[in-house]
């Protein structure tokens, strides 16, 4: 059997050294990764915490007295910290240990150039766990690598109005836009409601279900409205083609691979009505 010689704790003895006590290898404490959790995430960040187990099998409690940790996101060191929480380790138990990481995505692109189109940033966490014991202090170092979560905002852009019916009364509009996105996998929407201004005021709102998007797709709104509830010159404009300020917002739950997630987009153009 392998054993570990650790100093105990200094004895006041004149001319005595403090004595050595020999731990067997298999009854050191390990630190093994648990999980990375999601605590909440958006198109604008990510709120996750690292979970580590730490297993005591030694027959005496164990106290953590501190945890120094290093987050590298695809090579480039990204957050590091430290954490003096105690925590107890029951005799023969084991006891999780996890630190917080709250970020922004415009932080992670900022500093990983090349994360366009990925769903995950490969990441490397290292540190160590400082215990209080018997037979005096130890260090435990851990590390591991996996995967970090990385959501790209979806873009609205929109590209014409097109006026397909018109009556004295009412018109039938088609309003041609495009939806993007730099993630890697398909996103699509659920339970779209948009609401649509012509002149800068509101003049239509519904439901509706676009595509999903995988890269770029364009996406084709039918609109109808009432020509009497519009100003005259956003009548004027869609009668005689003359251009139009022209406003969208689309408010969806929006599928991602990290589960639906609620998002809004807006966009506004001046477009010639065709």
């Amino acid at each position: 059997m392998r054993y570990v010689l650790l100093s105990t704790l200094p004895i006041v003895l004149l001319g005595c050294k403090p004595p050595k006590v020999a731990i067997p290898k298999d009854l050191l404490p390990t630190v093994v990764f648990d999980e990375l959790k999601i605590k909440s995430i958006d198109f604008q960040g990510v709120d996750t915490s690292f979970v580590f187990k730490v297993d005591n099998p030694y027959p005496v409690g164990l106290h953590l007295s501190e945890l120094n940790w290093d987050l590298a996101l695809s090579g480039h060191s990204f957050l590091d910290g430290s954490k003096g929480k105690p925590i107890d380790i029951d005799a023969n138990a084991s006891s999780k240990v996890r630190f917080g990481v709250s970020t922004t995505y415009a932080e992670v692109f900022e500093l990983v150039a090349d994360a366009g189109g990925q769903d995950n940033l490969p990441y490397a966490v290292s540190g160590d766990i400082v215990i209080d014991s018997a037979v005096g202090p130890l260090t435990l170092p851990f590390a591991h690598e996996g995967d970090f979560p990385a959501l790209h905002t979806p873009k609205l852009k929109l590209q014409a109005l097109r006026v397909d019916n018109l009556s004295l009364t009412t018109a039938s509009l088609a309003l041609d836009m495009n939806l993007s996105s730099d993630q890697e996998s398909a996103i699509g929407f659920d339970k779209l409601a948009y609401d649509i201004s012509l002149g800068g005021k509101s003049a239509v709102s519904g439901d509706a279900k676009p595509p999903a998007v995988d890269g770029s797709g364009d996406f084709t709104l039918p609109i109808d409205i009432k020509l009497l509830s519009l100003a005259g010159t956003v009548v004027e404009a869609l009668t005689s083609g003359g251009k139009l300020e022209v406003g969208a917002t689309l408010d969806s739950t929006i599928s991602t691979p990290f589960g639906g997630i609620p998002f809004t987009l807006d966009a506004e153009e001046l477009l010639k009505v065709q």
